[in-house]
């Protein structure tokens, strides 16, 4: 496939220099550079955009999604680990149904801290 007059100029997809562009604005715009989760400061590739509370589990999940107050900034491998931590289940049995839909019934009596720790090393070891 030939590459659009856009992608040679640019030297990447238009989409991921856009993307770039978002957060070279975002970056300049944020005035604590210091970590919503860890405290610790952030740097523009390290950076990532967070919600405060978890909007899937809010009564109004596209509100909450869109809700300006409750955006924050972290570190994008605090966010990654931080991914589960904010779900809020309405009952033990959706927590369960969830991990064995998953497949991942060990996850069932992992604690927090654990399941965080794997991310991470995951994270460090593959980017993902």
């Amino acid at each position: 496939m030939q590459k659009s007059k856009k992608a040679l100029a640019l030297g990447m997809n238009p989409s991921t220099a856009s993307h770039r562009l978002v957060k070279d604005i975002l970056w300049s715009k944020i005035e604590n550079e210091l970590c919503y989760r860890c405290n610790k400061p952030m740097t523009r590739d390290t950076f990532s955009i967070e919600h405060k509370e978890a909007w899937l589990s809010s009564d109004d999940p596209l509100k909450s999604f869109f809700d300006l107050e409750n955006i924050t900034f972290s570190h994008l491998l605090c966010n990654i680990t931080a991914g589960g931590q904010n779900r809020i289940w309405n009952t033990d049995e959706e927590r369960v149904s969830h991990y064995r839909k998953k497949g991942n019934e060990k996850r069932l009596a992992e604690p927090v801290e654990v399941r965080q720790q794997r991310r991470r090393e995951q994270y460090l070891r593959t980017g993902k």
